[in-house]
């Protein structure tokens, strides 16, 4: 593992795991620290994960396609998750990420590409169907948390001042409309389109274009500008994807779903990004609803639930079940377990009370599962508090105390003092906790008279030990 500068617990937690750490730096630049770790790699071939990816395929099946072949790179298949909204919540891209090391540099600053070490030309190879990664850097928590949108951005304008060219270009307005700045995205598109002579680089500035156009309402103008796309692309589903979203953005729900029945159920568009009908199952989902079906609405939602796939968000789970006379408890049940990590994203995303509702759903289906108890640590300090003892019990049985819900409550400011003051002294009748004092402290300093005894009345419920002592105190 090669860490350019990570300031949690990752180096010592990938060490206890047995993994041999090269303790980095970082530069600005991806190309630079891929580079670098390849230094330190001793395998004839080199597989790439990032921090936010985890390897989803087959590795036995994997070895034993690059034993049987001579090819020097094998495209993977990674599945992002891009924020559980309808019509986006996912996305497929092919990239060569598995590659005979020897030959190979990594090359650019952003959106950094693999090439032969002396040619500078790109490595190719077939596709790998069991080289799967997921990858969940770019849900709406992980934008928020890493603030990539805006990383993303800076790098694309070193990139654009390192080298000219058609690819800093294209990286730079991707990253503009990625990080929100549309009118800039439309510029540089405008202008990459002035110098783009390959189809692929048209294509791709159309699309910047029309994309910008639809996030900012100018209906008109991203008509134009798909037109333009069905004249340069290869492919109609290159365009397809484009119109669905004009559609619906339009009201026209109907036409809609005829073009979201028109895709395939696989493909890939001309940019080498898979597109399917799956992927606009959010859009599906709210276009039925939209028109007032709900029944089929819920169908289609239960069909993506069964396929793995998270399409809207939690709180949208609830409002489209709930039309059909269903709950959110369904989903726990219809998911399969491979489906469970991007579930669990965007609960940790959504509503306090939808979210605590579903990871109960989760936890009745998987208990003792870590990966419900991690959200359930995140999301516990904001539920009711009888909720979150409920939770920090769960969390103590399994050994993660540190992530204890009461603890986490009585210290979020945006709870009120009683029940921080509760919180914290349920923590230590129970659990004996002494992290709880110093909270219970505060919390109590925190309480206005004239709530002072009814909070104190409470205690003598939930926490009568803790009650008296505060109260002989006072004596």
């Amino acid at each position: 593992m090669y860490d350019t500068g990570s300031t949690d617990d990752t180096v010592a937690i990938a060490r206890a795991h047995g993994a041999r750490v090269i303790e980095g730096f970082w530069t600005e630049h991806f190309g630079d620290a891929r580079n670098r770790s390849l230094e330190h790699c001793r395998g004839r071939w080199a597989l790439w994960i990032d921090a936010d990816e985890i390897f989803a395929g087959d590795p036995r099946a994997v070895r034993a396609s690059i034993a049987a072949s001579d090819a020097r790179a094998f495209f993977a298949t990674i599945d992002n998750q891009e924020g559980h909204e309808g019509g986006a919540g996912a996305s497929t891209i092919y990239y060569p990420r598995l590659f005979r090391r020897a030959p190979v540099r990594l090359y650019g600053r952003l959106h950094e590409q693999v090439v032969d070490r002396i040619t500078g030309q790109a490595m190719i190879g077939p596709q790998l169907p069991e080289l799967v990664i997921d990858h969940s850097g770019y849900t709406s928590l992980r934008r928020t948390v890493k603030g990539k949108t805006e990383r993303n951005l800076r790098l694309a304008i070193l990139a654009a001042e390192d080298v000219s060219g058609i690819t800093a270009i294209g990286n730079l307005a991707r990253a503009q409309i990625g990080s929100g700045h549309l009118e800039e995205a439309i510029e540089t598109s405008r202008r990459g389109l002035t110098q783009a002579k390959e189809n692929s680089h048209q294509v791709l500035f159309i699309k910047i274009l029309a994309d910008a156009f639809l996030a900012l309402n100018r209906l008109a103008e991203a008509n134009e500008t798909i037109e333009e796309l069905r004249r340069v692309a290869s492919t109609a589903f290159t365009v397809d994807e484009h119109e669905v979203k004009l559609r619906f953005a339009e009201g026209d729900y109907e036409r809609a779903l005829e073009i979201v029945a028109g895709l395939p159920e696989s493909g890939m568009n001309d940019l080498l990004y898979g597109v399917g009908r799956g992927r606009f199952a959010g859009l599906h989902i709210d276009a039925l609803s939209r028109l007032d079906r709900h029944q089929e609405a819920a169908m289609q939602l239960r069909t993506s639930l069964r396929e793995g796939r998270v399409p809207v968000p939690v709180s949208r789970m609830a409002q489209v079940l709930g039309a059909a006379d269903g709950s959110l408890a369904e989903v726990a049940e219809l998911l399969p377990r491979e489906g469970l990590r991007g579930l669990l994203f965007g609960i940790a995303e959504a509503p306090p009370e939808a979210a605590d509702e579903l990871l109960e759903a989760l936890w009745r289906r998987y208990p003792g599962e870590p990966t419900v108890l991690t959200v359930a640590a995140r999301v516990g300090r904001l539920v009711p508090l009888i909720r979150a003892m409920e939770w920090s019990a769960r969390l103590r049985q399994h050994g993660f105390a540190e992530r204890c819900t009461l603890l986490a409550l009585s210290d979020d400011s945006r709870r009120t003092p009683r029940e921080r003051t509760l919180a914290a002294a349920i923590a230590l009748e129970m659990f004996h906790d002494e992290a709880a004092l110093p909270l219970l402290g505060e919390a109590l300093s925190a309480v206005p008279d004239e709530q002072s005894a009814p909070v104190l009345a409470e205690m003598r419920i939930l926490a009568p030990r803790v009650s008296d002592s505060i109260e002989l105190a006072d004596a």
